[in-house]
């Protein structure tokens, strides 16, 4: 590995050969874990022991399993990488995951422990199985808003965003997009620490070029993909992820997805349907994508509607018909949180009780009827149609929405509800298991039957 002072690790990336050049900064000197996947990696079994069938994610990429590992008896996520379908011998998306998350560490971050390997056997055509091995987090932001009968209070969602950017922003300051970013790929361990997860689609980019080389427009799920990559944008930067935060962000707040398309051109019908239609006023560079002269109404929405949508979704949960409304870290009609918590649990159990942690004990959550001031602004600067007006992860941070002035300042980690994941908190779909638990969207739409599909 080449490591260089003043580069960033996104230079590398667009290379097939493995050298990787980073801000000394950034750099943990200490991890050895890259020298066991080019040279000789361990088994699986020797280090880790897990359960085929307590599975807890699956995609293209292949399958999570949960683990524990046989030295620390910790947690651990082994995402098994299918090989069956490549032709180059290893997945392009594992390797840049590898590459990134072997040398960019933050606190923010989904940490990589190791990658290990199975023997070859007729399961896997005899050619072994490669895993990445990844501290355990309890909980995914996807499933805990599936679970569809909790809201987070503003202080929570300030915490949860305010992590969010600042593991953006390191990842951003280190030239990498992350191109994915979604609910289910913003991990939240029980400490309440949010680690931004799944960088098989990152990329370099080199924000202070005029002239960025061009990169595939075909990234980003569809519900948090920016309108310019669906216009057919190859030159972007900072900006796209952006987009995507302002996405989790407003679902953050009202509990629904802001913009819930299907193919490309309805879901550009469903953000200018809510951002109004661009112009060469609001967006003076529109006009050079040939997909918005010839396929996009340019008279069909000619308002921003976008406070009126957050505050229609927001009544809409908070009214209780499409769940319970219950406000997590908080009481929700009445109902103790302390028994919102423990029900679940106590029919795992059989009637044994667990402790809950004090801060979710009793206290009334304020339903607003409308998204705040502070947080419509935040977002209004995340989702500017134009590229170039956007907001950066770095000025996100020091938005006054964040102020600890405010009347509702963040919250600390430790006040999110995963917190209580140590003490038994268990979710619809959730998998229990010993001193841990696991609430992943797999796990929740597994539980409703309802696996694949949709934007998310």
């Amino acid at each position: 590995f080449c490591m260089a002072d003043n580069n960033k690790l996104g230079a590398s990336l667009k290379s097939p050969v493995c050298l990787i050049e980073l801000p000394y900064s950034a750099i943990d000197r200490s991890d050895k874990r890259i020298d066991g996947f080019f040279g000789e990696t361990r088994l699986v079994s020797e280090s880790f022991e897990f359960d085929s069938s307590k599975k807890i994610g699956e995609g293209t990429y292949g399958k999570v399993f949960i683990g524990r590992c046989r030295k620390d008896n910790s947690l651990v996520a082994l995402k098994k990488l299918r090989m069956d379908n490549e032709k180059d011998g290893f997945p392009v998306t594992a390797l840049r995951e590898i590459k990134i998350l072997s040398c960019l560490k933050n606190k923010n971050m989904v940490n990589l422990r190791e990658i290990v390997r199975s023997e070859p056997n007729k399961d896997n055509n005899y050619r072994g199985s490669i895993y990445m091995v990844f501290d355990y987090a309890e909980f995914d932001l996807s499933g805990l808003m599936e679970m569809q009968r909790y809201r987070f209070t503003e202080p929570q969602v300030k915490c949860i965003l305010q992590q969010l950017l600042r593991g953006l922003a390191f990842c951003h300051e280190n030239g990498i997009l992350h191109r994915d970013l979604k609910a289910a790929n913003i991990l939240i361990d029980k400490e309440g620490i949010v680690k931004i997860a799944d960088f098989g689609l990152a990329r370099s980019f080199q924000g202070d070029l005029d002239n960025p080389l061009p990169l595939s427009n075909n990234v980003i799920t569809h519900w948090y993909r920016p309108p310019e990559l669906f216009l057919g944008a190859q030159r972007y930067g900072g900006e796209i992820d952006i987009w995507s935060v302002g996405c989790i962000f407003a679902e953050l707040l009202t509990g629904r997805a802001l913009f819930p398309g299907r193919e490309d051109i309805d879901q550009l019908d469903k953000i200018f349907s809510v951002t109004g239609t661009p112009t060469e006023a609001t967006w003076p560079d529109v006009i050079r994508f040939k997909t918005f002269i010839h396929n996009v109404p340019h008279n069909k929405y000619r308002t921003n509607r976008l406070r009126e949508i957050l505050d229609l979704n927001l009544q809409v949960n908070a009214s209780g018909s499409s769940h319970n409304g219950h406000c997590v870290g908080g009481g929700g009609g009445g109902r103790n949180v302390g028994s919102l918590f423990l029900d679940p649990v106590n029919r795992h159990l059989g009637g044994a009780s667990s402790p809950v942690s004090p801060s979710f004990a009793g206290s009334t959550c304020p339903r607003p009827s409308s998204v705040s001031d502070e947080a419509f602004a935040l977002l209004s600067k995340m989702l500017k149609l134009d590229p170039k007006q956007r907001i950066t992860a770095q000025a996100a941070l020091q938005d006054p929405y964040f102020s600890p002035l405010n009347p509702s300042p963040p919250c600390m980690p430790s006040d999110l509800p995963c917190h209580v994941a140590s003490h038994g908190l268990i979710g619809a779909g959730g998998v229990l298991l010993e001193g841990g638990l696991g609430c992943h969207e797999y796990s929740v739409k597994r539980g409703r039957g309802r696996i694949g599909g949709g934007g998310r």
